[in-house]
């Protein structure tokens, strides 16, 4: 089966959403009625080439020529493939593909997905859930598959391609997807609600854009006998060399992608209103008082994904008899720059300076006429009152309050009291030379509001609100860009399992007689990926999740809730998940795994968070809880797993130790990791939790109530080169085998990650006797910033085990130097870092309850102040690994092993944790009360190389 398409670079694909609106409208009020807006999909999808391509074959037995070609070549200029059963696939995107789904917010006061109310709602219910928005852009998409169901199997005399499945993509034009109208998903009531509930929940807004993306590139293969073992020259396996990509092997599965162009997943509208630009969210609003009632807006969920290339392959053999061989390669390379925008940036409030109280001295000469009946005087003309202030800010406020200067810009100022009655008292003060002391204040000055990031998820009630809970619950955010992601998978499973490949080792890294590199076995899985220079990835989210109240207007009896929100900003230039799983009774076979990762693109990656809810109520709770932002951006990251098992594991050849080196692993069963990153990496995450009245001058202050600000987390990774290795052999009875694994790792980038936490409570009172906080309780605890910068880190675990016996071995003595490891189970870390690593976190806990306003009103009155538990890291490192290798030590025979762990570092690693603040501050009165800043922690961690390696025998 043969499928192939192609878009020329003259030809565009759009798909436009404009304007679309799903609407429940009432013009007037709602009384003990029922209003619902719910699972509808509006949605732009656009493709430049999409196919399904499925090859089922059920036959009792397969008799399939014997050839000598490998199953599949892709090379820059062409394709082939030989193979009894094959499916090959070929699309090219050279045009550009859009997709939008805009909605009318800029223009017109509609929303995409909209409940709206024009009065009252009394006894109801309104509902607007579990819709969804989307824009979907895709250049090419495939899916290809084929099924051999052959009985009793299928066998050949020497080698013959059986089947094979190979993909191949290309896409050069600008790919975008956007999903934007300001308040998509909107719930409006005009006025009250009252004993009723409102929800906006598990809606979601969506911006997928792919370059290509191979869903499923799949072979399975069941039969009793599954016999074509190769008695001529050894097969290759899964092959990279200059740029020509093979798989020979009776069974394989080859995918090869190129990108270039761009690729943009974007919830933000910057054409529309070039000076007023929006950015996609969620909003519940009532524009009057709420009682008795819950406002819910809770688990929705935003996402904006773009991808150069993604693939899932597969292959599956199973049999009772297998003497056979299978590869599996993927190959993906871009060039395309890529990018995730939610949400828009807000501004940070800004403090307006405290009223500041100052005294100064009035004088004059004074005359008048004395009433004893008063012991007043009332003041003849000519009585004037001087005075001199220290500055400008002083005089001003005189100025205002009935005192002239002497000259515009004086500080001496005079006020004439003719005809004015005063005490005896000030009289004969004011006629001293001294003169009488007056007390002024300079009023608070200055200051601005908080902005709020556009985007994320906001109840906003304007009028009071009693008895009621309103929520933001448990709500999501995502960015992501990814240059190359691949999920591969080799799964055998039989009775008996023998060679089928004609080696009698297996290789994996850099193959011998200059062949490449990939994996020479049995059953070869190879993986490869690039992204090349001039590439960049980069993810900006922001985002805003809160419940907005009116200043000053009343909150009693109720619960507030803004917890269990997740936002998320992510880049990562290549990344996989590679297995070979192989079991059977009877193994006697080889097995390798390589995979490959390079990358000189500049990735970026940034999460602002911003919660908030009010401060000051009454017989209330306040809750910012267990929230979470992450920014991670990551140039290659990959999971590695190898694992065979059966009754007895045997070698191919003879029972020889496994040998390492940085660039190849050759046994019988090894698995190779092969990273190296240039250019730089950067993460930074910033999350601020505050009440939103904390600049208000004068409140009713926090009453008979709680808030915790407590368990919210922020934190920020970048990593150049990230693994997860393992590999596990297994002989329940008899283990004869050998096992290798080795990880290489090279950097020269530069690794950046910053993390900032700002979690406040502040809350003035009112003069002259309300206090910020009455009977109550603000806890700030178990909160966390946390900034981690590796240049390289691994994970390195080989484990080994027998039932019974490891057999009889002529392997030479284990060992390990610089330029290599062997033993019958041996692992060998390699690492190398050059380039500058830096983590930089930074925190402010504090709790700042002020008595002063216009006046003097108490601070803190019965209640409590605490903050503990919270903590501070910044962590750098050059290199780190962990390497363990376990074996099972059984009655007979002991294996040797050995670790081999090299690294070397020569960048700058620095971790700085710096203005971290905590700590409870109280202006005022504060009488009965407890004030608690106990169990903090802040710590800066740098560390050029670290490694664990542990032997350990298992029983």
């Amino acid at each position: 089966m043969a499928n192939v398409q192609v878009v020329d670079g003259n030809s565009s694909v759009e798909a436009q959403l404009l304007g679309a609106t799903a609407t429940a409208y009432l013009g007037t009020h709602s009384t003990d009625s029922s209003v619902a807006l719910t699972n509808n999909l509006q949605r732009a999808v656009g493709y430049a080439n999409s196919a399904s391509n499925t090859l089922n074959v059920a036959a009792n037995s397969a008799n399939v020529a014997s050839v000598t070609a490998p199953a599949s070549i892709v090379t820059p200029v062409g394709n082939n493939v030989n193979a009894g059963y094959s499916v090959l696939s070929n699309q090219s995107a050279l045009g550009d593909v859009t997709a939008t789904a805009a909605g009318t917010a800029q223009i017109l006061p509609v929303s995409s997905l909209q409940v709206l109310i024009e009065g009252n709602v009394t006894r109801g219910t309104v509902t607007n859930e579990g819709n969804a928005y989307v824009g979907a852009a895709y250049g090419n998409d495939v899916a290809n598959s084929a099924k051999l169901a052959l009985g009793t199997g299928v066998t050949t005399t020497g080698f013959s391609s059986v089947a094979n499945v190979t993909s191949v993509q290309n896409v050069a034009g600008a790919v975008a997807a956007t999903a934007s109208g300001g308040s998509v998903v909107n719930t409006s009531i005009e006025d009250n609600l009252a004993n009723s509930s409102v929800s906006t929940s598990n809606n979601q807004i969506q911006a997928l854009a792919v370059g290509n993306r191979a869903s499923g590139n799949t072979l399975s293969v069941t039969g009793n006998a599954l016999s074509t073992a190769n008695t001529a020259a050894a097969r290759l396996g899964a092959v990279s060399n200059g740029g020509v990509l093979t798989t020979d092997a009776s069974f394989s599965v080859q995918n090869v992608q190129t990108g270039s162009g761009s690729v943009i997943a974007s919830q933000r509208d910057m054409t529309t209103n070039p000076a007023a630009p929006t950015a996609a969210q969620v909003r519940t609003s009532i524009g009057g008082s709420v009682t008795g009632s819950t406002v819910a807006s809770n688990g929705n969920s935003s996402s904006a994904s773009a991808t150069s290339n993604s693939a899932t392959n597969g292959l599956t053999l199973a049999g009772t008899t297998i003497a056979t061989s299978g590869a599996l390669q993927n190959a993906q390379s871009t060039s395309a720059d890529v990018s995730a925008l939610i949400g828009l940036a807000g501004t940070a409030a800004v403090a307006p300076s405290p009223a500041v109280p100052f005294q100064y001295q009035g004088k004059g000469t004074l005359s008048g006429t004395f009433d004893a009946g008063t012991d007043t005087y009332l003041l003849a003309s000519g009585s004037v009152v001087t005075t001199t202030v220290t500055s400008e800010a002083q005089a001003a406020y005189l100025a205002a309050n009935g005192w002239t200067r002497t000259t515009p810009t004086s500080l001496e100022l005079h006020r004439d009291l003719s005809g004015t009655t005063i005490s005896s008292s000030l009289y004969n003060a004011l006629n001293t030379p001294v003169g009488n002391t007056y007390a002024g204040i300079i009023p608070a000055s200055g200051g601005s509001p908080a902005v709020p990031n556009q985007g994320g998820v906001t109840v906003a009630v304007a009028g009071a609100v009693t008895n009621s809970q309103l929520s933001v619950n448990g709500n999501t955010a995502n960015g992501a860009v990814t240059g190359n992601t691949a999920t591969n998978s080799v799964s055998v499973t039989g009775g008996n399992i023998a060679a089928g490949s004609g080696n009698t080792v297996a290789t994996a890294g850099n193959l011998p007689l200059a062949a490449g590199t990939g994996a020479q076995a049995d059953h070869a899985l190879s993986n490869v990926q690039q992204v090349n220079e001039g590439a960049s990835l980069t993810t900006s989210v922001f985002g805003t999740y809160a419940v907005d109240t009116t200043a000053g207007a009343a909150i009693s009896g109720s619960t507030v809730s803004v917890s269990n929100n997740s936002q998320r900003g992510s880049a990562v230039a290549n990344t996989a998940s590679n297995s070979v799983a192989l079991s059977g009774n009877s193994v006697a076979t080889i097995t390798a795994l390589s995979s490959q990762q390079g990358s000189a693109a500049a990735v970026s990656a940034s999460s602002a968070l911003e919660l908030y809810a009010p401060g000051a109520v009454s017989n209330s709770s306040v809750a910012l809880t267990g929230n979470k932002n992450v920014s991670l951006g990551v140039i290659n990251d990959v999971t590695n797993t190898l694992a065979v098992s059966g009754t007895n594991v045997t070698p191919v050849g003879a029972a020889v130790n496994a040998n390492l080196t940085s660039a190849t692993a050759t046994g019988d069963h090894v698995l190779k990791n092969n990273q190296v990153a240039t250019t730089s990496v950067a993460s930074t995450a910033s999350t601020r939790l505050y009440n939103q009245d904390q600049f208000a001058a004068a409140t009713t202050g926090l009453v008979n109530s709680s808030v915790t600000v407590t368990g919210n987390s922020t934190t920020a990774e970048a990593s150049a080169n990230r693994a997860d290795n393992s590999v596990a052999l297994n002989g329940a009875a008899l283990q004869g085998a050998n096992a290798g694994l080795v990880n290489t790792q090279n950097s020269s980038a530069a690794v950046t990650s910053n993390a900032t936490t700002s979690a406040t409570f502040q809350l003035n009172g009112t003069a002259p006797a309300t206090a910020a906080a009455l009977n109550s309780g603000v806890t700030i605890d178990g909160n966390s910033t946390t900034a981690l910068a590796r240049g390289n880190a691994a994970t390195n675990a080989l484990n080994v085990a027998a039932g019974s016996s490891y057999g009889t071995s002529t392997a030479a003595t284990a060992g390990s130097t610089p330029a290599g490891t062997q033993a019958t189970a041996a692992v060998l870390n390699t690492q190398g870092n050059t380039g500058a690593v830096t983590s930089n976190a930074t925190g402010t806990y504090q709790v700042a309850l002020n008595g002063v306003g216009t006046g003097t009103a108490p601070g803190l009155t019965n209640g409590t102040a605490a903050i503990t538990g919270n903590t501070v890291a910044a962590q750098a490192y050059g290199n780190s690994a962990t390497n363990t290798l376990t074996v099972t030590a059984p009655a007979t025979g002991r294996p040797t092993a050995a670790i081999g762990n090299y690294q070397t570092n020569s960048g700058a690693i620095v971790a700085t944790a710096t203005g971290v603040s905590y700590g409870a501050g109280v202006t005022g009165a504060v009488s009965g009360s407890t004030l608690r800043a106990a169990g903090n922690q802040v710590t800066a961690t740098a560390v050029g190389n670290s490694a664990v390696s542990t032997i350990a025998s298992a029983r």
